[in-house]
């Protein structure tokens, strides 16, 4: 026998399942959050909109001409490299620190292991910077090819204002600068740990685009 619900009886547990639907929807937010995180707070904020637009076209022109060796300069064995931060530390951290880069770095990497690149990044003052450099790669014997070193040296800008200071040799606006990272390599995908001089560290995650040599 069948005995019907009263009319205010709940069979579907509406009230539970509201509840159970609000929390899988906050937990959703939160894993969002942990995997896009600041890059893409970075990628729809206002002032960085050119710029991730303008990278965005530039890696999907790499995509094209890293599937075939397009100009005389590109030959194979060369790759491009494409590089954001993942977390950054001050070894002396002050309130004013800004420990979210929103770093984007691309890379020409020749067979040679001398290397050009072009990074966009906030600085620890949260101010918009750039670095065009050059450098070396070295890669660590005995490890297969897994673990290397990289030099760079180029100029710098960003740090302005009452932050000018904070990097020497900044009378104009532009400043040479040195950096040394490490780094370790599984087929396509690097991690480097990047060193801003004594003032702090960043680790960083990039994935590159061979060049595949001529199209047959």
């Amino acid at each position: 026998m069948v005995y019907p619900l009263p009319k205010h009886a709940d069979p579907m547990g509406k009230k539970h399942n509201q509840y159970a639907i609000t929390h899988v929807k906050q937990c959703c937010r939160g894993l969002k959050s942990i995997i896009i995180g600041d890059f893409l707070t970075f990628a729809i904020d206002g002032p960085h909109m050119i710029r991730t637009f303008i990278i965005f076209v530039l890696a999907l022109i790499l995509t094209q001409i890293s599937s075939y060796a397009m100009a005389d300069w590109l030959e194979e064995g060369d790759f491009f490299y494409f590089q954001t931060s993942l977390y950054t530390t001050h070894f002396d951290p002050k309130d004013e620190h800004n420990n979210h880069q929103h770093l984007i770095n691309l890379e020409l990497q020749k067979k040679s292991n001398w290397l050009v690149g072009l990074a966009f990044f906030d600085n620890s003052f949260g101010q918009p910077s750039e670095f065009g450099y050059i450098g070396y790669n070295w890669t660590i014997p005995s490890t297969n090819e897994l673990l290397y070193a990289k030099l760079v040296g180029g100029l710098m800008h960003g740090y302005e204002g009452e932050h000018k200071d904070k990097i020497p040799l900044n009378e104009a606006g532009i400043a040479p600068a040195i950096l040394p990272s490490f780094g370790i390599k599984y087929k396509r995908v690097h991690s480097e740990i990047a060193l801003f001089g004594f003032a702090g560290a960043m680790l960083t995650i990039g994935v590159n685009f061979p060049i595949a040599g001529e199209a047959p």
